[in-house]
């Protein structure tokens, strides 16, 4: 293919895909729904009730309900700005249950050299992110939010040692933080104090999300972030969307 740089086009900065994972009740959810005019894949049916009658959500049962959902946001008109799954290892999950049936196997691990595990990945390859992405292309910002789990880590350099990560196959362990502009862990901060012999871990009930990548934990972006930010959603759009920001600071100034 022969290239004229002079046609070629200005490349425009797209909606972020992202990944917010973190232990059960943290708030994940809640800091999603703070996106601009979101639409919940609600597969976890957990919804915080301060947002029952505010957000809009549907609860597929399966995997093919959850596809439908994806197309529908792709082929019909609507004014939704982004959408979030709820959470990506109950979708996983579902992939599983698809796989299975398919095949004839009870269980994930009743399918031979990892064939249920192999046919999960090529629902990922092929059919979710590729949607996700015609999803943004279309302008709409992409939250996959995600339980926590640890891993054990084996680095030819060092002691095998645990990590925290998203709850994901192990593959998808990669391929799904690969694929995302940020991926974020939410944590309650806490600390630890010594009472006696016994150290007593406690909290003054911080939420963050930290954003930089740590051995303890999986985290990425392609943003300029601190390596913690406060989870609320107006925190991390600042960072998230900085021409938009920039665009309506100086709007503001303007009117002003």
């Amino acid at each position: 293919m022969a290239y004229n740089l002079a046609e070629l086009k200005e490349d425009l900065m797209k909606p972020p895909r992202i990944c917010i994972y973190g232990g059960h009740g943290v708030g994940k959810t809640t800091l999603a729904c703070g996106a601009e005019k979101p639409f919940l894949i609600n597969l976890e049916d957990g919804i915080p009730q301060k947002l029952f009658g505010k957000v809009r959500n549907e609860i597929p049962t399966n995997y093919t309900e959850c596809m439908d959902l994806l197309r529908a946001l792709y082929t019909q008109d609507h004014g939704y700005k982004t959408v979030i799954i709820d959470t990506v290892d109950k979708l996983e999950s579902f992939m599983a249950r698809k796989v299975c049936q398919e095949n004839g196997w009870a269980d994930v691990s009743d399918s031979p050299y990892r064939s249920a595990n192999n046919k999960m990945s090529a629902l990922w390859d092929h059919s979710i992110l590729p949607g996700l992405d015609l999803l943004r292309e279309k302008g709409m910002t992409i939250i996959l939010l995600s339980h926590s789990k640890i891993t054990q880590v084996k680095d030819p350099l060092l002691p095998e040692y645990d990590k925290h990560t998203p709850h994901l196959n192990k593959r998808e362990m990669e391929t799904v933080p690969d694929w995302c502009d940020f991926v974020g862990y939410a944590i309650v901060k806490t600390y630890t104090v010594s009472e006696g012999k016994r150290t007593l871990a406690t909290t003054a009930g911080e939420h963050v999300i930290l954003t930089h990548s740590n051995p303890a934990y999986t985290a990425k972006t392609r943003y300029e972030m601190p390596d913690e930010i406060p989870m609320v959603w107006s925190e991390m759009a600042k960072y998230l969307y900085p021409t938009e920001q920039t665009e309506n600071t100086k709007k503001t100034n303007k009117e002003n």
